[in-house]
């Protein structure tokens, strides 16, 4: 799963700092020791001893085969007379070793080549806060979302709130199921109608559950990618439209409200058909209709939206406007 370039740096430097930090105490605690005790001191540097040598007897055929052999049984003579020492002056031998967070990997994140799940889990943890930091992801879950807000009918004899029921069991359930195959969504209506809440509470979910997901209003990362792209930022280029191509779930929110140029169509052509084009699902809520993009965006854009994306239209009263009634 493709993460953010931040959020794998910030995890690294963790998972490194762990192991770094649980050596650093054992040796603290091994020098303690042999201060105090300096027959302690001459068992240490046998056991090193006998390790330094394996590298020159390899590659000596039987010759080496028994020099190792007979280091092997000094460095197990020297452990064990170690053992002894530290149990007669009452401390257990995990004192002076290594006390890894991840006892599985030794806090190196790996485990041969697969992913252990400590670095998964700061992984997840990373990715989480970073969405936090570009939007109110604490406060959009599938359980704040209110439906009292929505009527119950209209003249037209419609239930807006019963709809709305439907898109919101279908949102939980896109959340639960969701994987690198999962359709793309739009999301469109008027403002406040619980568009960004929504894409947030799938974001969220799928964070919890070990996908990537990237959020952000389409002004704020057109911004961002556009002051990479001609040098206005000390961000290395194109780093925010290869986060938007590459994460495992992109939520684009709010299209149709930034400033529309030749390059800003030219990005959001580019996120959407190679998302299109991988497989990779995308959600996209606007204010806008289909008619009023395509006007933006001309029908490149639009056509691959309703040709692929699986279409919600949200109805009702703007909740914020409700709310403050």
């Amino acid at each position: 799963m493709a993460y953010d370039a931040k959020v794998v740096e910030k995890a690294s430097a963790e998972i490194a700092r762990r192991r770094r930090e649980a050596e650093q105490t054992a040796q603290r605690h091994r020098e303690e020791l042999m201060r105090k005790f300096p027959e302690l001191a001459a068992v240490q540097e046998r056991i090193v001893s006998s390790g330094m040598q394996v590298p020159s007897a390899i590659g000596r055929g039987e010759d080496g085969a028994r020099i190792i052999r007979r280091l092997r049984d000094e460095n197990l003579k020297a452990q064990e007379e170690r053992r002894r020492i530290l149990t007669e002056h009452g401390y257990d031998e995990s004192y002076i070793k290594p006390q890894y967070t991840c006892p599985r990997c030794g806090d190196r994140g790996y485990i041969g080549d697969q992913i252990c799940s400590c670095y998964q889990s700061l992984l997840e943890k990373y990715s989480y806060e970073r969405l936090c930091e570009s939007s109110p992801l604490q406060e959009c879950s599938f359980d704040s979302f209110d439906l009292y807000y929505y009527p119950t009918a209209q003249e037209d004899g419609s239930s807006p709130r019963e709809y709305m029921a439907g898109v919101l069991d279908y949102c939980r359930r896109y959340a639960a199921d969701f994987d690198l195959g999962s359709p793309s969504l739009f999301f469109c209506g008027a403002t406040g109608l619980g568009k960004t809440h929504l894409s947030l509470a799938i974001a969220g979910e799928v964070i919890r559950r070990g996908y990537n997901a990237v959020y952000g209003s389409v002004p704020n990362l057109l911004t961002r990618a556009e002051n990479e792209k001609f040098g206005r930022s000390s961000q290395s280029s194109g780093s925010t439209e290869a986060a938007m191509t590459d994460c495992d779930l992109l939520v684009l929110d709010d299209l149709g409200a930034e400033f529309v140029t030749s390059y800003t169509v030219s990005v959001i052509y580019n996120v959407v058909n190679t998302r299109l084009l991988t497989g990779r699902p995308t959600i996209i809520s606007t204010n806008l209709t289909l008619e009023e993009l395509e006007q933006k965006y001309t029908s490149r854009v639009t056509s691959r939206i309703t040709g692929n994306y699986q279409y919600f239209c949200f109805c009702g009263r703007d909740i914020r406007q409700l709310r403050a009634e």
